[in-house]
């Protein structure tokens, strides 16, 4: 029952780390357009 509720959690940490690194790439992008 326990994995059910971890996978969730594990997986938006492991999203959020993907997704922050590649929003800082947009970040860096976005500086260097303006």
């Amino acid at each position: 029952m326990s994995w059910f509720i971890w996978m969730p959690v594990v997986a938006g940490i492991v999203g959020g780390l993907i997704g922050g690194h590649y929003y800082k790439k947009d970040q860096k992008k976005n500086k260097t357009s303006k």
